[in-house]
């Protein structure tokens, strides 16, 4: 598959030093690297950007907006990244080595968070960027929707490691797609994300919901009966659908099937 030129955007200065471009060239090097840079070699790169403390300065604040800043990035990058690109496995895996590495304690909105074991301020990070698109009529711009289904594969596949907890954002996305009353480009765009979810995160989404654990997965109208429902509107729902959308519908509600066999077995 090619590869493709990442942008900066937003992020963009003249200050060579700041750290967000450092850290868009450690992304930008290791996703393009012809040698497979080690993903545990750029988060160790990541780690070094870790503001140092400074005498009259509140370090939790600086590491608050150093986190900010990382996360942001991260999201940017990966909005570019095609949903069915490499570059979004490496991405993950560039913040599961993050976490591996060994742990600082700071304290971040009064509580004790480990960087980077517990991924700290992705969460709220991702969900500032949970906007999904816009439509006029029956319209939005392929570029928009484009970005979201690759946000959406991103956060499926970090959904898999152990520090995420936006059990959430599937729920949202197979409502939007299989309970909600739309049709035409919206109904589209829905269905290629929940199709993300499934296909990526479809199986830890079964286990939580089948979980005897006292906590649950802490996530209204993620229940048994909804998963067999949505399962089933993968299907009824294909006579609306094009040749190319019906195709990942079956694929999703084969998936599911899939997965509670090998689940139960």
């Amino acid at each position: 598959m090619a590869d493709f030129r990442l942008r900066i955007g937003p992020f963009a200065t003249d200050n060579a030093l700041k750290p967000e471009l450092e850290l868009f060239v450690i992304l930008q090097e290791y996703l393009q690297s012809v040698d497979i840079e080690s993903s545990a070699a750029a988060a160790q790169r990541i780690n070094n950007l870790i503001p140092t403390r400074r005498s009259g300065h509140s370090y939790s604040d600086d590491m608050e907006i150093f986190l900010w800043s990382t996360w942001g990035i991260f999201i940017h990058i990966a909005k570019q990244i095609p949903h069915d690109h490499p570059w979004q496995d490496r991405l993950v895996e560039l913040i599961r080595a993050l976490t591996l590495i060994v742990p600082m304690t700071v304290e971040i909105w009064g509580k004790p968070r480990r960087v980077w074991t517990d991924l700290p301020i992705l969460g709220p990070s991702m969900r500032e960027a949970w906007v999904c698109p816009t439509y006029s009529g029956d319209r939005s711009t392929t570029d928009e929707v484009d970005r979201w289904i690759n946000l959406n594969s991103f956060a499926a596949r970090l959904l898999n490691l152990d520090a995420i907890l936006w059990i959430s954002f599937p729920v949202w996305a197979l409502r939007d797609a299989l309970d909600e009353p739309v049709n035409g480009p919206e109904l589209d765009c829905n269905i290629r994300v929940a199709n993300q979810w499934i296909v990526h995160s479809g199986r830890y989404i079964y286990r939580q919901l089948t979980s005897t654990s006292p906590n649950g997965h802490g996530c209204d109208g993620l229940t048994l009966e909804a998963w067999q429902r949505w399962k089933s509107r993968f299907i009824e729902i294909c006579g609306l659908l094009s040749a190319d959308r019906r195709r990942l519908a079956l694929q999703s509600a084969i998936t599911m099937e899939n997965i509670e066999q090998t689940i139960q077995e």
